[in-house]
C-alpha cells in the first residue's frame, strides 16, 4: 500500500493507496451489487462509473436514498460498523461500473494497522457526509425545475460517460429526486422545446451545455 505522508493528500485518487489490496469488482449498467438485507460482507470504493443506492416499498415504489458517481466514494460502509450484519439498502450499478471491494476480515485488520487508510476514509465519509447534508438543505429550497436542472448538470460533470449525454430515464430521474414522472416529463418538455436537451428512451441527450448552466444558474421553471 503506497504511504500518504502529508495530511493534506488525504483526498488524492483512491486507487494510489489501496489497488494493490483489493479485490476488483465490474458491474454492467443495470447490475445489482447487493440487495437489502443480504449479509454484510465487506466494503465497496468507487473507482468510476454511478451506483444508486435504493430501497423499495411495499407498494414496489422504488426510493433513491444515495448516489455516488465521484471516484473515492464509499458505500456499504455497515462493515465497517461492528454491530451491523446486514445491507440497510440496495445498491446497483446505473452505468458501467469498477470497484474497489475489501472484505470484512481485511478490512478490519488495515484499519488497526494503517492509520493513513483509516484517515482516509474517515476523510472520504466525513465529505460524503456535508454533502449530502448540504445537498438536503439547499434542494428542500428549490422548486422542482431547479433540482432537475442541477441534477442533469451534476451527472455530466461527474456520473457521465460522456460530456453530453446523461445516461438516466426520465423514471431514473424521479426516483432519485422523489418527485412524479409526470413532473419530469413537464419540465424536460420545456428544455426540449428551447432545444437545450433531446429526451430518449433511456438517456438525455445536451445539445447545448452553456444554455443548460444559464438556465440552471440564472432562471427557475
Amino acid at each position: 500500500m503506497r504511504e500518504i505522508s502529508d495530511s493534506r493528500n488525504y483526498g488524492r485518487p483512491l486507487s494510489e493507496v489501496i489497488r494493490w489490496h483489493f479485490e476488483t469488482r465490474t458491474f454492467d449498467r443495470g447490475e445489482g451489487i447487493y440487495l437489502k438485507d443480504s449479509i454484510v460482507d465487506g466494503t465497496f470504493f468507487l473507482l468510476r462509473g454511478r451506483v444508486w443506492l435504493y430501497e423499495i416499498d411495499k407498494r414496489g415504489n422504488t426510493s433513491v436514498v444515495g448516489r455516488c458517481n465521484r471516484p473515492g466514494q464509499i458505500f456499504g460502509e455497515e462493515a465497517i460498523i461492528d454491530n451491523v450484519l446486514l445491507r440497510r439498502q440496495s445498491a446497483k450499478a446505473m452505468a458501467p461500473t469498477t470497484t474497489f471491494f475489501v472484505d470484512n476480515q481485511k478490512l478490519g485488520s488495515i484499519l488497526r494497522n494503517r492509520p493513513d487508510f483509516s484517515q482516509m476514509c474517515l476523510y472520504q465519509l466525513a465529505r460524503q457526509l456535508q454533502i449530502l447534508r448540504s445537498q438536503s438543505i439547499v434542494d428542500s429550497q428549490k422548486p422542482t425545475g431547479k433540482r432537475i436542472l442541477l441534477l442533469l448538470l451534476d451527472e455530466l460533470d461527474g456520473g457521465s460517460e460522456s460530456p453530453s449525454l446523461v445516461g438516466l430515464s426520465q423514471t431514473d430521474l424521479a426516483d432519485v429526486l422523489g418527485i412524479s414522472r409526470e413532473s419530469v416529463c413537464k419540465y424536460l418538455s420545456k428544455l426540449e422545446g428551447w432545444g437545450i436537451i433531446e429526451v430518449g428512451r433511456r438517456s438525455i441527450q445536451v445539445k447545448n451545455l452553456e444554455a443548460l448552466k444559464k438556465v440552471g444558474l440564472c432562471y427557475s421553471i
